[in-house]
């Protein structure tokens, strides 16, 4: 059975009218999901656009199970990627384009009454740059979207999932490609994987779940002339479903909370309260 089918229920945006938006906008009071990914090389063992499909797949699943309204927006394919500009087949935004692009995307949903914004990044390059079109948007329209990228919903339990040592968990590495597995087995090459483990120091670590007290800028083709920074030999699609529904889970709750209002501090932006919406 294709994975995919747990989103097919999802609410997408480009399939509805625009009455049926502005209806939904106004008697649901929904949140809004903005999936964001790259195109950038994964190894030889995963495609250029494995980040935009996880953070998509992920919306569209929890879209359809979530009890508070949403809608999926299409896919933002392209962030942040200069770090991995070695190889062909990446293509990447500039700072300032990326800020631009999400912030008139915002802009154009408040101006259609949207009150509710969920930036949900699958690219660890877009991370800061999210954090800057979020404050901007919020600043000029006193509702701030909310961004998270995915991975950091399960940091706490990843420990007890994962098989490979600090530095296995980096890119195109044990995660990715399990969930690869799982989701879109047909695009993986895994007798291409290769291994290339880089934990760092306690300073700084490119795996996705380290805790990072400084920051540098890192060529990824330069560190690992595969493109691979952890270890992928490790994956297995039982793990990726694990994964899956883990981040399923946690996204929902997310929802749910940004959804009721259960989010201690937003009140602070501006932000308008939870409300109950019985559907439109």
């Amino acid at each position: 059975m294709d994975r995919r089918c747990s989103g097919q229920n999802a609410r997408c945006w480009w399939t509805l009218t625009f009455p049926e938006i502005k209806a939904c906008l106004k008697e649901e009071d929904p949140i809004i999901i903005l999936p964001i990914g790259s195109c950038e090389q994964h190894g030889a063992h995963l495609p250029v656009g494995t980040d935009t499909m996880l953070s998509f797949y992920l919306a569209c699943a929890a879209s359809a199970q979530c009890k508070y309204p949403t809608i999926v927006l299409p896919p933002l394919w392209v962030g942040y990627s200069p770090h991995h500009m070695g190889a062909p087949g990446t293509l990447t935004l500039s700072e300032t384009t990326l800020i631009s692009v999400i912030y008139d995307i915002c802009k154009s949903l408040i101006e259609h009454n949207a009150n509710r914004i969920l930036l949900l990044n699958g690219h660890g390059g877009n991370e800061p740059l999210l954090i800057i079109a979020t404050n901007k948007i919020a600043r000029r329209f006193g509702k701030s979207p909310i961004a998270v990228t995915y991975w950091k919903l399960i940091a706490t339990e990843i420990g007890q999932i994962r098989k490979s040592p600090r530095g296995g968990m980096g890119h195109a590495c044990e995660f990715e490609t399990s969930l690869a597995l799982y989701l879109f087995p047909e695009l993986v090459k895994l007798t291409r994987a290769v291994t290339s483990l880089e934990p760092g120091d306690r300073y700084f670590s490119p795996d996705l779940f380290a805790t990072n007290i400084i920051h540098y800028y890192v060529d990824y083709l330069k560190l690992s002339s595969s493109g691979v920074i952890g270890d992928p030999l490790t994956a297995s699609e039982e793990e990726g479903r694990q994964v899956f529904v883990l981040l399923i889970e946690k996204l929902c709750e997310l929802i749910e909370d940004y959804g009721r209002g259960n989010l201690a501090l937003l009140k602070h932006s501006g932000q308008k309260e939870g409300v109950k919406n019985e559907g439109c």
